[in-house]
């Protein structure tokens, strides 16, 4: 994945990165920074938490924003509202059209069953990370921890019920790279 912070207004690139798959990434974005995430190929998954820097009560509330904006998805000008009811987030730009406010960052389980396992001992850098701990690591630089994650929304991923089951992730986007930039109306972490 490649990610920048640029300024809407101007379209200046202010910091570029990019996380290999699995990796994860944490940094307060400053209100009215735009922060561009461009998957780097098919599959992509970004799970994507958000709470208020200086309040940390206050965080993403996925009921009320989808609940608020009579939708099941969140796309191009929608927001991620958060518990107090104010704008945190809102996306300016998406390519792919559809991201996933349903379901919660992958697990050890599932990254075992779909993957299976490979250990830092075995694969260093290369070893099979799962979202929920990346996030929990991630947050425990911010004095966070398992009791403050709360939803999170997953960009670039599609899920749609199935006649199997009721949350079957469905990965249609052929094309190979897809972009959200998302606007901060809220100082977030």
């Amino acid at each position: 994945m490649h990610m920048s912070t640029i300024t809407y207004h101007e379209d200046h690139v202010l910091w570029t990165e990019r996380l290999p798959g699995g990796h994860h990434w944490s940094a307060r974005i400053q209100r009215g920074a735009v922060l561009q995430l461009q998957s780097l190929g098919q599959n992509a998954n970004v799970a994507f938490y958000c709470l208020n820097s200086e309040d940390k009560l206050e965080r993403y509330n996925m009921p009320d924003s989808l609940k608020g904006q009579h939708t099941a998805f969140l796309s191009t000008g929608h927001i991620l509202a958060s518990d107090l009811g104010r704008a945190m987030i809102s996306i300016v730009k998406d390519d792919h059209g559809w991201n996933d406010a349903f379901c919660a960052p992958s697990t050890v389980q599932l990254i075992e069953k779909q993957f299976g396992q490979q250990t830092f001992q075995d694969a260093r850098n290369d070893m099979y990370r799962n979202g929920k701990d990346s996030l929990l690591l991630e947050m425990t630089k911010f004095g966070l921890s398992a009791t403050d994650l709360s939803s999170t929304l997953n960009l670039f991923s599609k899920v749609q019920p199935t006649q199997r089951l009721i949350g079957g992730i469905q990965h249609d986007c052929t094309c190979e790279v897809r972009r959200v930039s998302i606007k901060r109306s809220v100082s977030c972490r």
